[in-house]
């Protein structure tokens, strides 16, 4: 009997919307605290977002060339698989499986849960069963169907760029107009060094850039792969880096530099102070306290695209026997890899459960993920020399320099992260479920009897 297959429902404005609305989530509204707080001067904190921002961009290029070569369900573990062997490909599908997603959606549900806590003042412990609502809730949606989650998608796309928007329009009032009185007074500043500082920034931002790679998942699910996956990734991150700084530059016009190093030296100092400060002085209390639950709303549109497009790529790791061939199964009704999507809402509630952290759950993707997407960024450099004659209907214009720029970039936040004592904790926590997945690799290659 035939399997059913993904059907291929989205066109071009979707996958612009899956771009964005994947990235879009809590990073731009609770990073520039921690940027404020680690470098120096204004200049710096622009540099980091479009430098990063950047680097993204050149990572998605070679992701494009990529897509439409081998436009199937899977992303980085087919490229992977492609370039590297299985191993490797596995070792990726493993740590995105029990870490990169869960972690992803863990860290995102913490925030909604909190923010409609704290909205509508319910009592304590209400923020945990909300975090673990959203998570059943968005399984719920994108097991119905595909045009459901990309409906979702969608609509909070929207909304969170109305958001942005409105930021931005606000910085531009706030220029026109008097200097907003500061609520803080400036604190002698306590930055580490540039190079350091830089290292913890860029962490920041990435995870604000983090979802870059979406697209990928879906693959299958396009219209027309070779011709709308490349458009998407130029439209899309242009969009992301202009709308990013433009952000910032409102932030830093109503809430100086200074005063930003002022709120990190008040205890508990909550990291959208930023953002809340800046509303609450532009447009007033209601819309400062509106904002609340706008964020809950953006990261809920962030969360989503986990289960959309990340679970396409389990479904590739069943069907080459990577994972039990439940995770294989599609839904003959809906369509939609549904064993895949609940075991991630599965995960993801459990490390809500346990860990509940949102800068802890968010240091350790990126940390785990960059490694990963280095490496599925060599790859389309490794397939270029290894098949130079196969079909590639977009070529990456700037192929190696993609793959040295974005590797560079790895590096070098990786060692940063490697020599902060922190940073070690949570290396050390990457290395141990990268070994149990090598363990268990291991294990499986030697239980399985060999062909003859």
């Amino acid at each position: 009997m035939n399997r059913p297959e993904l059907k291929r429902a989205l066109g071009l404005p979707s996958a612009v919307f899956l771009i964005v609305g994947s990235v879009i989530g809590s990073g731009v509204f609770l990073k520039p605290l921690r940027l404020a707080e680690v470098l120096p001067s204004e200049g710096w904190i622009y540099a980091t977002w479009i430098g990063v921002g950047v680097v993204c961009f050149a990572a998605a290029l070679a992701f494009a060339e990529l897509g439409a070569m081998m436009p199937t369900a899977g992303g980085p573990y087919t490229y992977l698989r492609a370039a590297f062997g299985p191993f490797v490909a596995f070792l990726y599908g493993w740590c995105l499986f029990f870490v990169i997603n869960p972690g992803t959606i863990a860290a995102l549900a913490v925030v909604f849960g909190e923010r409609v806590a704290e909205f509508f003042g319910l009592g304590a412990g209400m923020d945990l069963n909300l975090a673990l609502a959203m998570i059943v809730g968005l399984a719920l949606v994108n097991h119905v169907g595909v045009v459901a989650g990309t409906w979702l998608q969608n609509v909070s796309t929207i909304a969170k760029l109305g958001i942005l928007g409105g930021i931005v329009v606000g910085g531009l009032l706030a220029l026109g107009g008097e200097p907003a009185a500061t609520a803080a007074t400036t604190v002698p500043s306590s930055n580490p060094s540039l190079t350091k500082g830089l290292g913890i920034a860029a962490i920041a931002v990435f995870w604000a850039y983090e979802g870059w790679h979406q697209f990928a998942f879906s693959a299958a699910e396009l219209k027309n792969p070779r011709r709308d996956i490349p458009l998407a990734v130029l439209i899309g991150m242009s969009i992301l880096i202009a709308g990013y700084t433009l952000v910032n530059a409102a932030y830093l016009a109503v809430v100086p530099l200074g005063e930003m190093k002022a709120m990190v030296a008040i205890s508990g100092t909550e990291p959208s102070w930023v953002a809340e400060t800046f509303l609450t002085r532009v447009f007033g209390a209601p819309v400062g306290n509106a904002f609340v639950l706008l964020l809950a709303l953006s990261v809920l549109g962030a969360a989503n695209p986990n289960f959309l497009s990340t679970s396409r790529s389990f479904l590739a790791m069943a069907e080459e026997g990577e994972l039990p061939r439940l995770f294989a199964r599609i839904s003959p009704r809906f369509r939609t890899p549904v064993a895949s999507i609940w075991a991630q809402a599965v995960l993801s509630i459990g490390l809500v459960v346990v860990l509940r952290e949102f800068h802890d759950l968010t240091d350790y993707v990126v940390t785990v993920a960059l490694l990963f997407f280095a490496a599925a960024v060599a790859a389309a450099w490794v397939l270029r020399v290894r098949n130079p004659n196969a079909e590639r209907p977009y070529r990456c214009p700037w192929l190696p320099l993609c793959v040295v720029l974005f590797a560079a970039a790895t590096l070098f936040v990786e060692f940063e992260i490697l020599t902060d004592p922190e940073g070690q904790q949570r290396a050390l926590y990457a290395a141990g479920f990268a070994g149990l997945g090598a363990l268990f690799y291991a294990l499986r290659r030697g239980a399985t009897p060999k062909k003859v």
